[in-house]
């Protein structure tokens, strides 16, 4: 929103979990709209937990960033346990944040297997009926922010597209950005292959995915994208499609299950078109089973609430004035 209006009308709305008796509240990112209510309740006698999933604030420079930051120290280490994905993001959450070791919990970025399901639905195939019957149809799906790294993709599918003509991109996925990524997709040329869904609900993501030849995946070669791990990666593997994508950071650990190429954009159109024009070596079965296996939500959940329970338990006997209503024990 304008002015970054976002954080003070959705703390009003956070702060509705005041009234909530709870034992655990868990915040997605340490920003102050999560970050307020999550220190009140840490005073209430309530377990906190916060994610730092990526560094946030480090795809803004100037002003905007640093105050991002800022708006972002105080929470972490007043929290009682503080989740992460990836190993990077470890010491640089204990030295930026002050959070010390025993707090620190890793969360693998995983899939949720009810919805990553190949399924035939009407709303996949419809769409894909809209196309010529012989479009080979990419696919990418995202919150389209400042962090989706969708210009880089958009000048793979320029460069792709001179190589195969009956190429169409499908962008899924709406954000604060999709007005301009609507823009910028006309005056590079692609306007006419590009198919913006705009905000779809999580349950049809699947859906839409599916209907793809091939998923694309890219980030660009900067400090900040080797603090993350990609949910889209997983789940497009999860539903058995192939992607290609470039090695940045986590990109990396799939090269068995993916079509890699290093980062240079016209090695990633051309390996697209290879892929497109091939139909590809099978390999994506095998991320399938992987993903499924090693990186399904549900499991992962189960580790991390044996770890509240533990947490939860030292902080009951730790606290004689905080409430132990047992909702975990």
């Amino acid at each position: 929103m304008p002015l970054m209006l976002q954080y003070p009308i959705s703390l009003l709305l956070y702060l509705r979990g005041l009234f909530i008796r709870c034992d655990v509240v868990i915040g997605l990112k340490p920003l102050p709209n999560v970050g307020l209510l999550l220190l009140i309740k840490n005073l209430l006698g309530a377990v906190t937990v916060v994610d730092v999933d990526d560094v946030d604030f480090g795809f803004r420079s100037g002003v905007i960033g640093k105050v991002n930051r800022l708006l972002q120290l105080p929470t972490p280490k007043r929290c009682d346990l503080v989740t992460y994905h990836t190993d990077r993001l470890r010491p640089f959450i204990r030295e930026t944040f002050g959070v010390s070791e025993d707090k620190l919990y890793q969360l693998p970025q995983g899939i949720d297997a009810g919805l990553c399901r190949m399924a035939d639905e009407p709303v996949g195939r419809e769409l894909r009926a809209s196309f010529r019957r012989d479009a080979k149809l990419v696919v990418y799906v995202a919150h389209l922010n400042i962090a989706s790294d969708l210009d880089a993709i958009f000048d793979i599918i320029r460069i792709a597209r001179t190589r195969l003509p009956e190429l169409h991109f499908l962008v899924i996925g709406g954000g604060p950005l999709e007005r301009r990524f609507r823009r910028m997709a006309g005056e590079m040329g692609i306007g006419d292959i590009t198919t913006f869904t705009g905000y779809v609900s999580p349950d049809t993501v699947a859906n839409y995915l599916t209907i793809g030849d091939a998923g694309l995946v890219y980030y660009k070669d900067i400090e900040v994208n080797y603090f993350r791990e990609s949910m889209k990666l997983r789940d497009m593997l999860a539903l058995g499609l192939r992607v290609v994508c470039n090695d940045v950071g986590d990109l990396s650990r799939f090269r068995t299950f993916t079509y890699q190429a290093g980062s240079d954009r016209q090695a990633v159109a051309q390996e697209l078109v290879r892929v497109l024009e091939t139909g590809g070596d099978g390999r994506e079965a095998h991320g399938r089973a992987y993903v499924h296996a090693h990186l399904n939500w549900n499991d992962i959940g189960e580790r991390l609430l044996e770890r509240l329970v533990e947490v939860h338990r030292t902080s009951v006997a730790g606290r004689p004035s905080a409430s132990a209503a047992g909702g975990l024990g």
